[in-house]
């Protein structure tokens, strides 16, 4: 958890806060990631109910699927094909919480109303989606080339090399995690920061880069590193 404090204890960011507990905290990022999940899954619905591809909302979901599987097909191919769901799904969630801060949602934290935030700028929330970004292409490569043949890779193309290899492994999930958190949380604390000393001077553009175009274009580095990562772990 990060907490960044200014002169006497003057808190501009906060670290995740405990809303309740109830045997497991719940912590405020937890209660706006249910958040994001519940109006992805709205967003879903409204996109695809009754659906006519000639209509707007027919447009929203060829761009819904066109878009991660223009990204998947870069890596991947046609293989793209076979995990579009998931590809998908994470970008469209992570987009989610990239931008969820943009708009004026109130949410309770630390016994105080406060402007919602962004999960993403939040550690916890992006070792855990870099945890199953990786466990999934793990899954994945171990059912393509079998267990034994999984195993092999790590000695591949030199069996003096299986120390990199393994720590190589190891490090995905810890940069993908600390790219996406490190981008994310010094936008918010540029904006803190600017709210903070220029609170009636703060332009709108800013907004819109910190928010929506850095938060776009860091879904779309993350899930195009998770399926150059695939590519390499499905490649027979």
């Amino acid at each position: 958890m990060v907490k960044v404090e200014l002169f006497q204890g003057d808190s501009i960011i906060s670290a995740p806060e405990k809303v309740f507990d109830f045997g497991i905290p719940f912590t405020d990022t937890v209660l706006i990631s249910f958040f994001i999940s519940f109006l992805f899954l709205i967003f879903l619905f409204f996109v695809t109910f009754n659906l006519d591809l000639k209509s707007k909302r027919g447009f929203v979901a060829e761009m819904v699927y066109e878009v991660p599987m223009f990204l998947g097909k870069l890596a991947l191919g046609e293989k793209a094909k076979k995990h579009i769901s998931f590809i998908a799904a994470l970008l469209l969630y992570i987009f989610f919480a990239n931008i969820i801060g943009i708009f004026p949602i109130p949410m309770l934290s630390g016994g105080k109303i406060v402007d919602i935030k962004s999960p993403t700028s939040d550690l916890n929330s992006t070792v855990s989606l870099a945890i199953i970004a990786v466990g999934y292409i793990t899954f994945h490569s171990i059912k393509s080339k079998g267990f034994i043949n999984y195993l092999k890779s790590f000695l591949e193309p030199l069996p003096f090399l299986l120390p990199l290899n393994i720590i190589g492994e190891v490090a995905k999930p810890f940069s993908l995690a600390m790219r996406l958190f490190g981008n994310i949380f010094s936008g918010a604390l540029i904006m803190a920061l600017a709210y903070k000393y220029l609170p009636y001077v703060i332009p709108s553009f800013l907004h819109l880069y910190f928010d929506l175009f850095a938060g776009t274009i860091q879904s779309v580095i993350f899930v195009s590193l998770v399926t150059v990562y695939m590519s390499f772990a499905l490649d027979d």
